[in-house]
C-alpha cells in the first residue's frame, strides 16, 4: 500500500538511460517543470554502471515518488542501463508507471502489459496525454500498477522478496551517498588448479596455463570478472576487511535479480550468508539454502542445479570461523573447509571470504578464477572525496600510513560520513595509526549516532559508553567462538532494549527473532580492542591468556607491542599464547621478539616461537643471523636450525653470502652456528669456503665442518 501522499518528497521520478538523456528524459523534464512548476521532479544524474554503483539513492527516490514515468529508448535494454532495475523495484512497490517510447524499440519485458505513448512520432501529441496522466494520478494516491504476469516465472515472488532483502541490506551496509567504484584483480594462486585450457581477451587463443604464467588481469566490476572467459561464471571473490565484498556481493546479486525478473532463461539468484550453515551437522547445501529462502524448495534446487540455471551468491566464508571441536566425534575440524567440501562443483556461483582468513584454511574453493579487490588509489580517494576539497586537502597532506589506511571503502566512507557531521572530531584523526583510526572512526559514528537518536526523542537508557561497553562484551564472546553472529541470550534480561537500541543505531541487523551480527566486523574488531587491551594487566593469568590469543585473532598492528611484551609474563600459559598470537598476525617486525624467547625455560614456548619464525620466512632471516651472536646456547643453535629449514636445508645466494662471513668471526660459537646454517651444501662457493673451516681452531667447527663437506659420516 503507498503511503499518504504527504509523506510521499517527490511527484515523479524520471526512469532513462543515461546515454540516451538528451533523447527524452532532459527534455520531458523541462517541459513538465514549465507546464507545472508545482511538480516535485526526481531525475538520476550520475553516470555510472549499476554493477559499480553499490547506494540505494535510486530505490529510496521510487519509495518516495507518487509515480513514475519510464522513457524508453534504445539503450534500456542495455546491461549497463539503470532503466530495468528501477522499474522492478517500482513495479515491486506497486507504484503507477507511464511508459514514453522515445524511439521505435519494444519496452522491456515488465513493461509489455502496460499502454505506452508514442513520442517519437508526435512530441506534441503525445506530451499532451502525459499531463492529464499526472493529473489524474496525483490526485488519487490509491492508485497503483497494473498487475504483474507472474505466471510466465514461477520464482516471481521470490525474485521481488529477495529484491527487497537485496535493497534493504544494501540500505545498511553502505554508509555513503556517492559512489566508490572498486576494481579487483585475478589471483590465480587462490584456487584449484585452472583448467588446462583457458582462453584469454588478449588474442583469443587458448594454451595451457599454470599459476605462474597467467596474465595480470584487471576487472572493474564484479560482473565484468564474473562474464570474463577465465571465470566463466565460477568466482571466488576475496579482500580485506572493509574492502567491500558483501556490497560488491549485493549489487550484483541486485542486478541478477533485475536480469531474472525480465527474463526467466536468466539463472535464478540465491543469496545467502555463509554464517547461517550449521558446520557441526555438516547440512547440505540444498537443505540449508531451501531454509534461508522463503519460496525456494530442495526439489527446486535440485531442478534448477540440473538444468544449469541455479546461481549462487554465497557471502562471507571467513566468518565460520577457524578450527574447533566436532561435537560428535570430538575431533578437531576447520567449518571453512567442510563447507567448501559440500558445494556444487557445476553451478554458477560467487564465494566470498576475507583473503588472510581464507589463505589459512588450507583447502582452495573450486572455482575457475579467484579475484581480489583492489585497496583505492589515490584517484579514487580525491574522486570521491571531490566534493568536500578541504577533506581531500587534509588526506593528501597527511603522511602514508594515513592515507594507506584510508584506501579501505568502508574506513573511507565513514571518515567521510564522520567529517560531514562533526568535522573537529575527524580533523582529529589525522595522526592515528590504521587501527585507531578504525576504533576512533567508529566511535565517532556510534556517539553521532547515538546523540542523534537522544536528540528526537525520549533520553535513552544507555549512555554511548554503556552501549559500546555491553556490545564490546558480546564481540568477545563471538571471537572467542569464532562465531561471526550472536544470539540475544548473551546479553541478560535487558536484551531486547539493549538489541533495540543498537538496531536503532545501525549497529547491528537482525538475522532472525533471535541471532544478530554487528554491521560489519571491523565494528566488532574496533569494540573489541579497548576491553583486550585493559584485560593485558589483569592479575589473573587466565584473562591474560585469553586475552592475547584474541588479540591475534584481530590481527590489530597495535598488538604487536602488547604481545611482545606477554612473551615476558610469569605465567607460561600467556607466554605460549602470545607466540601463538604473534604468529597469527604474520608481521615481519616480530622476528627479534620470537628470537628473544628462544631460551624460554618452556620447551613449547620455544617450539611455537620456532615455527613461527619458519613462517614468516625469509624477512627473518637477517634478525636469525643476529641471533648466532646471543650468548645463550639455545638461541643460537634454534636461529641456525630456523635459518637452514627457512632456506629448506641448503641456503643460497645472499643468505648464503651472509653465513660465509661469518665463517671469519672471532667466536667460535658464531663460526659453529654459521656452519650448521650452512647445511650440506652442493654449490662450489660455499663449499670452497666450508673447506677453509678444516683447519679452524675449534675441534668443533672442525667437525662440524667435515660433517657438511660429506668427509664423515
Amino acid at each position: 500500500m503507498l503511503p499518504d501522499a504527504p509523506q510521499f518528497k517527490h511527484d515523479v521520478f524520471i526512469s532513462y538511460a543515461r546515454r540516451d538523456a538528451e533523447i527524452g528524459a532532459v527534455r520531458l523534464e523541462a517541459a513538465l517543470k514549465q507546464r507545472q512548476p508545482s511538480l516535485r521532479l526526481w531525475r538520476d544524474e550520475y553516470g555510472i554502471n549499476p554493477t559499480q554503483y553499490f547506494t540505494t539513492e535510486i530505490e529510496a527516490a521510487i519509495e518516495q515518488s507518487r509515480c513514475i514515468i519510464v522513457c524508453v529508448t534504445e539503450d534500456v535494454k542495455r546491461e549497463d542501463s539503470f532503466v530495468p532495475l528501477e522499474i522492478a523495484y517500482a513495479r515491486k512497490l506497486k507504484k503507477p508507471i507511464f511508459v514514453a517510447r522515445f524511439a521505435d524499440v519494444d519496452p522491456p519485458l515488465l513493461l509489455m502489459n502496460h499502454t505506452w505513448i508514442d513520442f517519437h512520432k508526435n512530441w506534441d501529441t503525445a506530451f499532451d496525454q502525459v499531463v492529464p496522466w499526472l493529473n489524474r494520478t496525483l490526485s488519487d494516491v490509491s492508485t497503483t500498477a497494473a498487475a504483474v504476469d507472474s505466471e510466465s516465472d514461477p520464482y516471481h515472488s521470490y525474485l521481488e522478496l529477495l529484491l527487497t532483502d537485496i535493497v534493504e541490506n544494501l540500505r545498511i551496509s553502505v554508509l555513503s551517498p556517492e559512489p566508490i567504484p572498486l576494481r579487483m584483480k585475478n589471483s590465480p594462486a587462490d584456487v584449484r588448479a585452472p583448467r588446462k585450457f583457458v582462453i584469454y581477451p588478449i588474442n583469443d587463443q587458448p594454451y595451457r596455463a599454470s599459476h605462474s604464467d597467467l596474465p595480470s588481469v584487471t576487472y572493474d566490476s564484479l560482473k565484468e570478472a564474473f562474464e570474463s572467459a577465465s571465470c566463466s561464471g565460477r568466482v571466488l571473490l576475496l579482500g580485506e576487511p572493509g574492502a567491500g565484498k558483501t556490497t560488491s556481493l549485493l549489487a550484483f546479486a541486485r542486478s541478477a535479480v533485475v536480469a531474472r525478473l525480465n527474463d526467466a532463461n536468466q539463472p535464478l539468484p540465491i543469496f545467502a550468508r555463509i554464517a547461517t550453515w550449521n558446520a557441526d551437522q555438516n547440512i547440505k547445501i540444498a537443505d540449508w539454502l531451501s531454509s534461508e529462502n522463503e519460496g525456494i524448495t530442495n526439489d527446486q534446487l535440485g531442478e534448477l542445479e540440473s538444468s544449469n540455471k541455479l546461481l549462487l551468491l554465497l557471502d562471507g566464508l571467513d566468518e565460520l570461523g577457524e578450527r574447533r571441536i566436532d561435537p560428535q566425534s570430538r575431533e578437531p575440524y576447520d567449518p571453512r573447509e567442510r563447507f567448501l567440501g559440500v558445494l556444487p562443483a557445476n553451478v554458477k556461483l560467487i564465494l566470498s571470504s576475507r583473503a588472510e582468513e581464507y589463505r589459512r584454511i588450507g583447502e582452495k574453493a573450486r572455482a575457475n578464477c579467484a579475484v581480489s579487490l583492489e585497496p583505492l588509489n589515490d584517484g579514487q580517494i580525491q574522486a570521491f572525496l571531490e566534493d568536500v576539497p578541504e577533506l581531500w586537502n587534509i588526506v593528501a597532506s597527511e603522511d602514508r600510513a594515513f592515507k594507506d589506511a584510508l584506501r579501505n571503502p568502508l574506513l573511507l566512507a565513514l571518515f567521510r560520513k564522520g567529517y560531514e557531521r562533526t568535522p573537529e572530531a575527524v580533523r582529529a584523526l589525522r595522526k592515528l595509526s590504521a587501527g585507531e583510526l578504525n576504533e576512533r572512526i567508529f566511535d565517532v559514528v556510534i556517539e553521532e549516532r547515538w546523540a542523534y537518536e537522544q536528540a528526537r526523542s525520549q533520553p535513552l537508557r544507555y549512555t554511548a559508553t554503556e552501549l559500546k561497553q555491553r556490545l564490546g562484551e558480546i564481540a568477545i564472546a563471538m571471537l572467542d567462538t569464532y562465531n561471526s553472529t550472536f544470539d540475544s541470550s548473551l546479553l541478560g534480561s535487558d536484551a531486547e532494549e539493549i538489541l533495540a537500541l543498537a538496531i536503532r543505531l545501525n549497529l547491528v541487523q537482525s538475522i532472525n527473532e533471535t541471532t544478530f551480527r554487528f554491521l560489519h566486523l571491523r565494528l566488532r574488531d574496533a569494540l573489541v580492542f579497548p576491553i583486550l587491551m585493559a584485560s593485558m594487566s589483569n592479575r589473573a593469568f587466565g584473562v591474560r591468556a585469553k586475552a592475547t590469543i584474541l588479540l591475534g585473532r584481530i590481527g590489530d598492528q597495535r598488538s604487536l607491542k602488547l604481545l611482545s611484551d606477554a612473551l615476558k609474563d610469569l605465567a607460561p600459559e600467556v607466554r605460549s599464547s602470545a607466540v601463538s598470537a604473534l604468529r597469527s598476525i604474520r608481521n615481519s617486525e616480530i622476528a627479534e621478539s620470537l628470537i628473544s624467547v628462544l631460551n624460554d625455560p618452556e620447551g613449547q614456548v620455544r617450539e611455537l616461537a620456532a615455527d613461527a619464525l619458519v613462517e614468516i620466512g625469509e624477512p627473518a632471516i637477517s634478525p636469525l643471523i643476529a641471533g648466532f651472536h646471543h650468548p645463550d646456547w639455545n638461541v643460537r643453535s634454534y636461529a641456525a636450525d630456523i635459518v637452514k629449514e627457512i632456506c629448506e636445508g641448503e641456503p643460497t645466494g645472499w643468505i648464503a653470502d651472509a653465513i660465509i662471513t661469518l665463517f671469519d668471526h672471532q667466536d667460535a660459537y658464531v663460526r659453529l652456528c654459521a656452519v650448521r646454517a650452512l647445511g650440506k651444501p652442493e654449490e662450489s662457493q660455499p663449499r670452497l669456503a666450508l673447506t677453509r673451516l678444516l683447519d679452524d681452531p675449534s675441534a668443533s667447527v672442525r667437525l662440524r665442518a667435515a660433517h657438511a663437506l660429506g668427509l664423515i659420516g
